[in-house]
């Protein structure tokens, strides 16, 4: 996932006496989302937090979540946000379930589902390209702005704002992060 960081997505552990699978760092193991053991810790955690009064829950990287929940289907594991969304809803029906979701455009409407997955999408693409326009004070392509797509008005996506290292350095290609990252990101 990152290369010249991460030269592998799986890497030992001497105490276990067995490699692990991280989808992305070393220091940060996948869980078997399989396990109702590992989906009753996941449900505990989110009830914590709730009681505690939050008003809703960022999944970081839910499309990578829904593909190991669905061991390696990613349609499949779309199950787990309906379970995520059923235990919010249930215990506050104001919270907000919002996903980071790094696919197509046109893929997005599985992650709503039928308003019974996600609420919000942090969209990967408008990201990007809000920034590039901005460095370069100029407005994006028609391709760029997506007006060669059909969307649903339905959909709720968020931009987020915050310029951080690793949204605005990834996806896109390398001119644009040249253009980005010095403008936006502080060393």
């Amino acid at each position: 996932m990152f290369p010249g960081v991460e030269e592998s997505i799986w890497t030992w552990d001497d105490e276990a006496g067995q490699y692990y699978r991280h989808m992305f760092y070393r220091h940060e193991p996948d869980l078997n989302l399989t396990s109702p053991a590992v989906l009753k810790e996941i449900e505990n955690i989110i009830l914590f937090w709730l009681k505690l009064g939050v008003s809703g829950f960022r999944l970081d990287a839910a499309s990578h979540l829904t593909t190991q929940a669905g061991n390696g289907d990613e349609n499949k594991g779309l199950w787990i946000l309906e379970h995520m969304r059923r235990l919010i809803e249930k215990h506050n029906p104001d919270a907000i379930l919002l996903g980071e979701v790094d696919v197509e455009v046109e893929a997005y409407q599985d992650y709503f589902g039928n308003n019974d997955r996600l609420n919000l999408v942090l969209n990967f693409w408008l990201n990007k390209y809000f920034y590039v326009s901005l460095a370069r004070k100029k407005r994006p392509s028609a391709a760029q702005r997506g007006e060669e797509n059909d969307r649903p008005a339905r959909f709720m996506l968020f931009c987020q704002l915050a310029a951080q290292s690793r949204r605005a350095g990834s996806g896109g290609h390398q001119p644009e992060r040249q253009t980005v990252c010095p403008r936006y990101l502080r060393p």
